[in-house]
């Protein structure tokens, strides 16, 4: 997104006054309160759905359409989000983001049936696409370029511990006074976050010696990149594999978490929404050290399967195991989150695998195909009505012990998948690639 030579003002710049040097880290932070807020949003539905069942009349295959609806406005921008970030002011660019959320959760809170509910889920997605290479997009301006990686894993944790409270606080919420009402106090924060972009974000020129840098691409360059990142065989592999390494994610605990620990395991709400956080909790720990240990071994590769295959374990524990007690649940869930914290390695491969100049297109399309794994809460859905029992109470469909099981067995499939995969992916030794690869 800027070119080597643009960030090497950053390494020159003169010292500056504690204030002037906190400024850029504000910015940042601020475009980064804008990504765990839509965080929260996203696995806001694994709180409600009984609520939504009962509110709008629908089964579990219109309940994955309908955070589907998110994931679909969220990847098909991924590509033209990197576009417009290289060609406009970024300023301008989250703030629009957040007015398109937060006209998008007015619509949902409102809905009256489920097809505005639906378009309300769009908007969200739409304006969230924005969030995380915006903060990227920042990152790269106003920091030192040894700092660019701290505010990506500063802000991956942010939106960890949003999507944590999100599930707490709205399980809670949600049992007191329904679904509208709790999402009425995020219609208020979203109001203030779009306050705070317009008020304290600003754009920065990049200068070399008083000389102004362009940092936007033309749009013949920007289109020539994603024409050969789309080329090439090892985006679409590495791409694949970091969906299928997500599922956990965008299957478990973004929706069918909740509701399958209560339905299969007996726990209360607030014990579910506990068990989805140890995932949480795990991946925070876990995605550093692995990291770290990456950069040690000089490997991407190895750390992505060994991690996958120990997720894929625990998972099998947790569906096809007998019966377990709480604390093993509890056990297991921090287990498959500690595994988990590996997956960021496949934004490294994906950057390695590339030459510089068309890293910040290849994060995009990296973050497309990984967040395309959204489709599969529909999925899970249509598996569950095709798998149904028939029990029916007070007009809800409950679903039983095989039917989640049958429905969530793509999440360990899916790591068994990721692991053949990452054998074709070609491994980078921690090292920028220098000249064009070899696609044969």
């Amino acid at each position: 997104m800027v070119s080597p030579t643009a960030l090497a003002e950053h390494r020159t710049a003169p010292r500056q006054s504690t204030f002037k040097q906190a400024v850029p880290w504000m910015i940042c932070l601020i475009a980064g309160i804008f990504y765990s807020y839509n965080y929260y949003l996203r696995v806001a539905h694994s709180s409600m759905e009984v609520e939504l069942l009962k509110e709008f009349h629908i089964n579990a295959t219109e309940i994955g359409l309908l955070n589907t609806a998110y994931y679909l406005s969220y990847t098909l921008m991924q590509i033209p989000v990197g576009f417009i970030l290289d060609r406009f002011n970024v300023r301008w660019v989250i703030f629009s983001a957040c007015l398109i959320v937060v006209f998008g959760l007015g619509i949902f809170v409102s809905a009256q049936s489920f097809y505005q509910a639906v378009v309300g889920r769009f908007f969200i997605g739409l304006g969230s696409a924005f969030s995380y290479l915006c903060v990227l997009k920042l990152a790269t301006i106003w920091l030192q370029p040894n700092r660019f990686a701290l505010m990506a894993g500063l802000t991956t944790s942010m939106g960890k511990l949003a999507a944590g409270f999100s599930l707490f606080y709205l399980t809670y919420a949600v049992a007191q006074d329904g679904f509208r009402v709790a999402l009425s106090s995020a219609l208020i924060a979203g109001l203030v976050i779009t306050g705070l972009v317009f008020t304290f974000v600003r754009n920065k020129k990049v200068t070399i010696d008083n000389h102004v840098i362009e940092t936007r691409a033309s749009t013949k360059e920007i289109f020539s990149q994603i024409g050969m990142l789309l080329r090439s065989k090892q985006m679409w592999l590495i791409g694949i594999v970091g969906m299928l390494l997500y599922l956990p994610a965008t299957i478990f605990i973004d929706q069918w978490g909740i509701p399958y620990l209560e339905a299969v395991h007996g726990l209360t709400p607030m014990q579910a929404a506990w068990s989805a956080n140890l995932i949480l909790l795990g991946w925070l720990i876990s995605s550093p050290i692995t990291g770290m240990i990456s950069d040690v071994l000089q490997r991407r590769r190895m750390p992505l399967m060994i991690t996958s295959a120990i997720a894929c374990v625990a998972f099998m524990i947790i569906f096809y195991g007998p019966e377990l007690s709480k604390a093993q649940i509890y056990t297991l869930m921090l287990i498959v989150g500690l595994a988990c914290g590996s997956h960021p390695l496949c934004f490294s491969l994906a950057k390695e695998n590339n030459l510089l100049r068309f890293s910040g297109i290849a994060t995009a399309l990296t973050n497309a195909l990984i967040m395309s794994g959204g489709v599969f809460q529909s999925v899970v859905g249509k598996l569950l009505d095709l798998h149904f029992t028939g029990e029916v109470i007070d007009g809800i469909r409950v679903y039983s012990n095989s039917d989640y099981t049958f429905a969530l067995s793509i999440i360990p499939i899916g790591f068994i998948v990721a692991i053949i995969i990452s054998f074709t992916i070609r491994e980078t030794h921690c090292r920028l690639l220098e000249e064009e690869p070899d696609e044969n």
